[in-house]
């Protein structure tokens, strides 16, 4: 099964925004102090997930857009992946 048959650009689209939408939203709770133990579970669970398909679906975006002739949407969205990724490891450091 070939990588193309799964992956369409319509589907890389959202999964990018969903994961620079996540990081977002962990950043804001973050800056406006919101401490709800329901947020900080979900947090917990799903933040090394993300990080995974972080890197994961940088590297398979800059693949897809390395072959194929995309719109703008997936352009945006992967920059806005490539820079969401930067600043999440920069914050490791």
């Amino acid at each position: 099964m070939q990588i193309d048959n799964i992956l369409s650009e319509k589907k890389l689209t959202v999964i990018n925004i969903t994961i620079v939408v996540y990081f977002i939203a962990i950043w804001l709770i973050y800056i406006y102090q919101i401490d709800f133990k329901i947020i900080g579970v979900i947090a917990e669970l799903f933040t090394v997930p993300y990080l995974i398909g972080q890197v994961a679906f940088t590297v398979l975006s800059l693949w897809y857009l390395k072959r194929h002739n995309t719109t703008l949407l997936f352009k945006v969205s992967t920059v806005a992946l490539i820079i969401c990724s930067i600043i999440t490891m920069a914050s490791f450091f």
